[in-house]
Order: structure tokens, then C-alpha cells, then sequence
């Protein structure tokens, strides 16, 4: 029964974690096109590139991977949003490290789990 608990509680974790970062590329991408300016997109700093590099596409990466191998998957998640804390100081007041939380669970989920297991 503990084991049905933990396997769906990874699956919930899994699925909201990409759906959070899939709406907020939503999110990100009606902003963008609803700019008046048509050639915003290209005006983007490089700070805005690195930030959208390492968490979104970090994000979903490690969430997709995750499906598959929960320690890799949880590594590029959690690695990604802290290297994108530590280049911009300014997002930790934001959500952005709540995307965290599943993947930190996993993590742990999968730590308690290897080592019942022995």
C-alpha cells in the first residue's frame, strides 16, 4: 500500500512539475507576441537568453528526464534553477524556485526509497 502512495505521489510530482514550466513558456510566449512592438523578441539582453536557457528549458529537460531516471532527472532540475539564482539575484523574490519543490521531493522520495531497499 506505501508503495502504491509513494509511486503516485512521484507521478503527481512529475506531472505538475512540467506543467508549471509549460505554462509559464506559455505565459512567457503571449507576452512576447503581445508586445506592440514586433521586433522586441530580438531586443531580448543577453542575461534575458541565459535566463531563459537555464530555467525553462532546464526545467522541462530535467522534468522530461525524470520520467526515466529520477536522480538525473531531479540533478538538472534543481542544478539549473540554482545556477540561474546565483547569475540573477533578482529572480529569487519570484516563483521560479517553488519548481524546485518537486523535483526536491523526488529526490528525497528516491533517496528514502534506495535505501529501504537495502
Amino acid at each position: 500500500m506505501t508503495n502504491k502512495i509513494l509511486y503516485w505521489i512521484k507521478k503527481v510530482a512529475k506531472f505538475s512539475g512540467i506543467l508549471f514550466a509549460l505554462l509559464l513558456i506559455a505565459l512567457l510566449f503571449l507576452k512576447i507576441l503581445d508586445s506592440n512592438e514586433r521586433s522586441r523578441f530580438i531586443y531580448l539582453t543577453s542575461m534575458d537568453w541565459l535566463t531563459f536557457f537555464f530555467f525553462p528549458l532546464s526545467t522541462i529537460t530535467g522534468y522530461i528526464i525524470m520520467w526515466r531516471n529520477t536522480k538525473i532527472g531531479s540533478t538538472i532540475v534543481m542544478l539549473g534553477t540554482l545556477l540561474l539564482i546565483l547569475f540573477r539575484l533578482d529572480l529569487l523574490k519570484s516563483l521560479i524556485p517553488l519548481f524546485v519543490i518537486p523535483a526536491l521531493v523526488l529526490a528525497v522520495l528516491e533517496r528514502s526509497n534506495s535505501k529501504s531497499v537495502k
